[in-house]
């Protein structure tokens, strides 16, 4: 590759003459991209699954997005190479067939960066995607926005700052903002929705010293990431994209950290949960269904002045929270579902009802970190 670390453009790797040709052709094809993006394929809707078929909820585990590590570091900055690939990976379990995504680093969510405030980061953003969606058709350009950070203009992954195929841009973050959840996700003119909702989204989290000092579920046992998002099936696995004319796109499939429905194995004690609405169009109204408290401590912009005890939480689009659940309520054996109560102006389904389940698997093997602080 050509280009060193802080660059402040956007730098290209080698490309034969052919490449470099055609991706010429894709430039101006950009152009006629708003009247390509509407075209809702008839094929694509007749294979939508039916109610009937899609895969029962509670079936698979919950995973959580590795944490990628710096290619290198200085006195002021971490270094992050990061590549958006296309790949099949299993997302309904079998005998459902692999699923088409756009994953950073090949996977979805893509791998979390952490970052201690007051350190920079340099993050190299490589498009290593197809010149072509394979079935939409429009030219898969990129940009990069890390949402919530300060970033400098030239770095918030405006929408005609594109990457396209073949080319990498390195953003440079100032991580200066108190500890906070950011999300990097595609940002790119003309098809952000389908790119992010192909799977091109990630967890970026800050640290910093007053987060470290507080007696609140930490590591990664028991400070748990999760990504909702709801999206359509095909028949062979595939997301299928159907927005209804922009008029909003309703999946009736949940995903939370790329799993369906998934299930996660809890300690009787306080779990910290760092709740991420990533889906395009939908929200959520949130609800345990024993119906006891959740504990809302941070949110977007970071830690809240004072913990507040919620029954239910709303969250909308690209919305961030910080909650605490308390499971030593429960008994071993018990099962504890995250519930979507629904709210208006979504188009809800029976099976957007749920978002996962809790499993309460035995006592606390450590009891650490187990406090929800009032300030």
């Amino acid at each position: 590759m050509r280009g060193n670390y802080g660059a402040t453009e956007v730098a290209t790797m080698e490309l034969t003459r052919r490449e470099a040709l055609k991706l010429g052709m894709l430039g101006s094809a950009a152009l006629l991209l708003p009247l390509e993006k509407g075209a809702r394929t008839a094929s694509s809707i007749r294979n939508r699954l039916r109610p009937s078929e899609l895969p029962k909820p509670f079936q698979v585990p919950l995973t959580i997005p590795s944490v990628v590590k710096p290619a290198r570091s200085d006195a002021t900055t971490d270094y992050y190479e990061i590549k958006m690939r296309m790949v099949r990976r299993q997302v309904l379990p079998k005998p459902f067939g692999a699923t088409l995504i756009y994953g950073y680093e090949g996977v979805t969510p893509g791998p979390t960066i952490e970052q201690r405030v007051g350190r920079k980061a340099v993050v190299r953003q490589i498009n290593l995607l197809p010149d072509r969606h394979p079935t939409l058709g429009y030219p898969n350009t990129t940009s990069v926005h890390l949402h919530g950070s300060d970033s400098a203009p030239e770095y918030d992954g405006w929408a005609n700052d594109m990457i396209r195929p073949g080319q990498y841009k390195d953003y440079h973050y100032p991580d200066d903002q108190d500890a906070r959840p950011l999300w990097y996700h595609d940002h790119a003119v003309h098809h952000t929705s389908e790119n992010a909702y192909m799977g091109c989204a990630a967890f970026y989290f800050t640290r910093d010293a007053l987060e470290d000092s507080l007696p609140i579920p930490s590591g990664t046992r028991y400070e748990v990431p999760l990504m909702i998002q709801d999206k359509i099936f095909s028949k062979n696995g595939d997301f299928v994209f159907d927005d209804e004319g922009h008029s909003g796109l309703f999946g009736d499939v949940i995903l939370v950290n790329g799993s369906p429905w998934p299930t996660l194995k809890v300690e009787r004690r306080k779990y910290r949960f760092r709740i991420l609405n990533a889906s395009t169009s939908r929200s959520y109204d949130l609800a345990l269904s024993s119906g006891e408290a959740m504990h809302v401590i941070g949110h977007d912009g970071g830690l809240a002045p004072q913990s507040k005890a919620v029954g239910h939480l709303r969250i909308g689009m690209a919305e961030r929270y910080g909650v605490i659940v308390d499971f030593a309520k429960y008994k071993t054996g018990q099962r504890v579902v995250l519930q979507n109560r629904g709210l208006p102006n979504n188009d809800d389904y029976k099976s957007t009802r749920d978002i996962m389940a809790f499993d309460v698997v035995g006592d606390a093997t450590d009891t650490s970190d187990n406090e929800t602080p009032p300030t």
